[in-house]
């Protein structure tokens, strides 16, 4: 609803920061406040793709903040190829490969309580099992697994993930939470 707290959180596979604050205080919060918030976690994070304006890998937070301010924000994309190039990871390829996955599966989710039980499984068992945790996340959040792996291996991902990064504005780090437009500065 429309009353309900607003809550962007900016997160990404593969960053133990992101993962305690998912798994633990956020998680947290959510089991409190479901009734009355409504959250967006965007998973991107601290990725970027490569740009002829701003550069590509390997991973630099310069590069970073130049694809942020090139691409993302409210006058939307200043160049052709912002959400074209090689996606650049801070955290590596398992890190793409489950934000994208994360990304479909938040596409696919009816409503975002049921995304948030498949990101807190996939964030829980990404140390250990990363990707491969795809199916049994799904299945315990009564998510369609094939429809996610569909939109994972079709250009469905590239547009869910490219969504994302749209979404997912220029910040100092992740995780990055926002409660109704003010910054949470720690979240623990």
């Amino acid at each position: 609803a429309s009353s309900d707290v607003q809550v962007i959180l900016l997160a990404e596979s593969g960053c133990p920061y992101c993962q305690a604050a998912i798994t633990g205080s956020i998680d947290e919060m959510v089991s409190a406040c479901k009734s009355i918030i409504s959250l967006d976690e965007r998973p991107f994070g601290n990725n970027y793709y490569s740009t002829l304006t701003c550069g590509g890998g390997p991973y630099n937070s310069t590069t970073r903040h130049c694809w942020a301010g090139l691409c993302t924000g409210s006058d939307g994309p200043q160049a052709d190829d912002c959400f074209k190039g090689e996606l650049v990871p801070q955290h590596g390829d398992v890190e793409i490969q489950v934000n994208r996955i994360e990304a479909c599966a938040k596409h696919i989710a009816a409503n975002w309580s049921t995304y948030w039980e498949f990101l807190v499984c996939m964030e829980t068992a990404y140390p250990t099992n990363g990707f491969n945790a795809t199916a049994g996340c799904a299945a315990a959040a009564s998510l369609d697994a094939d429809a996610i792996f569909h939109c994972y291996n079709t250009s469905d991902g590239d547009v869910a993930q490219a969504n994302e990064a749209a979404a997912t504005f220029d910040h100092d780090g992740v995780p990055w939470l926002l409660v109704d437009g003010e910054v949470v500065e720690d979240t623990d």
